[in-house]
């Protein structure tokens, strides 16, 4: 049955991205230049039904997706119950980790808001490869290929991959209510991701930083909301010194504010 309204979903989804012909926004290419990266940027304009792109050949090429994954990851443990609520103290795990930091036990919330890889490994372990294999193919995330162990980080290894493209129609589906997820799992993930909250837009995101790459890769995924109107973006970016990652946040809302979506 799922597999059935999985199918159907992703027909319709099909039919309201065929209206989105990419355009390209050259204009863009001030806010990487200003920053001295280099990039891709893509996002939808519900009002025109269009997608606006800088650098489309970047845009359409797949990397790792990193902490972006936590999107997804985070969405299915909610809603298969794997996870109980974002209050659910989830073990980290035990052992040594890149940050000090990661080396407890925390919620979903505290989680996502620390990026904390080994709670986030441990929800991935409660989901199981084969749920998560099809819920992945069900959300169309990018290759939708966890590999063949869920005991490896593939999102920080390979061989789940994504492009900014595909960044923006997941998330576009997931902000139009086109996923087959429940309506009570979409409003705590929203929670987790809320970055900024003014009187005229509401910005929901999470970073990423792909590492084993050369260049590695960083990734600031999310949507601004302005009334009712949705504009779900992704953005990616070389990283080829630490002093590149907090360029992500940036760079991307020097294009926000290119397009008058921010203030």
């Amino acid at each position: 049955m799922r597999r059935d309204l999985a199918c159907l979903s992703g027909l319709f989804s099909l039919k309201l991205l065929a209206l989105a012909e990419p355009v390209l926004s050259p204009d863009l290419g001030s806010a990487f230049d200003e920053a001295g990266v280099t990039g891709a940027f893509v996002i939808f304009d519900s009002r025109t039904d269009q997608s606006l792109v800088y650098s489309p050949a970047r845009a359409r090429q797949r990397y790792l997706p990193a902490s972006t994954f936590k999107v997804a990851n985070a969405l299915i443990a909610l809603d298969s119950g794997k996870v109980d609520g974002l209050d659910e103290i989830i073990p980290y795990g035990g052992g040594d980790e890149y940050f000090k930091k990661w080396e407890q036990d925390m919620n979903l919330r505290d989680a996502m808001k620390l990026s904390n890889v080994p709670v986030f490994h441990q929800v991935a372990r409660r989901i199981g490869l084969e749920t998560m294999k099809e819920r992945l193919a069900d959300f169309e995330y990018g290759n939708a290929d966890p590999g063949k162990t869920i005991d490896e980080r593939f999102w920080l290894a390979g061989p789940v991959k994504i492009s900014a493209m595909e960044q923006v129609a997941f998330l576009r589906r997931l902000t139009a209510g086109q996923l087959l997820v429940k309506e009570a799992s979409t409003r705590q993930l929203y929670e987790t991701l809320l970055h900024a909250k003014t009187e005229t837009y509401t910005i929901h995101a999470k970073t990423g930083w792909a590492g084993p790459d050369d260049p590695q890769i960083g990734w600031w995924v999310g949507w601004v909301t302005r009334g009712e109107q949705v504009f779900p973006f992704a953005l990616s970016i070389e990283i080829k010194t630490n002093a590149d990652a907090p360029k992500r946040v940036a760079v991307g809302k020097a294009c926000l504010r290119l397009l008058q979506l921010i203030d």
